[in-house]
């Protein structure tokens, strides 16, 4: 779908990138983030996976960088407060 452009409007660099990431990139992760979701008894309260989607297509993660994800989450068990999470 393509979005309408008014006059003098330039999708910024971000935007590029981010539907570049969104046909490529966050397909390769998906799996693995609704494998992390249903890991968790917070599931069922919250909207995990839509969480985890979001935070991965901001900041762009690769495959590599949302394995690292996978193990801080699962290692603190979804503890926010945890220390390495804090840093």
């Amino acid at each position: 779908m393509r979005a309408i452009q008014s006059e003098g409007y330039t999708p910024s660099e971000y935007t590029h990138l981010a539907n570049a990431y969104n046909r490529s990139e966050f397909a390769s992760i998906r799996r693995m983030l609704r494998h992390l979701a249903s890991r968790t008894e917070l599931n069922t309260r919250y909207p995990i996976l839509k969480l985890l989607k979001a935070v991965c297509r901001r900041l762009l993660v690769n495959e590599f960088e949302s394995i690292f994800f996978a193990y801080v989450v699962q290692t603190n068990r979804w503890n926010i407060h945890d220390e390495m999470i804090r840093r």
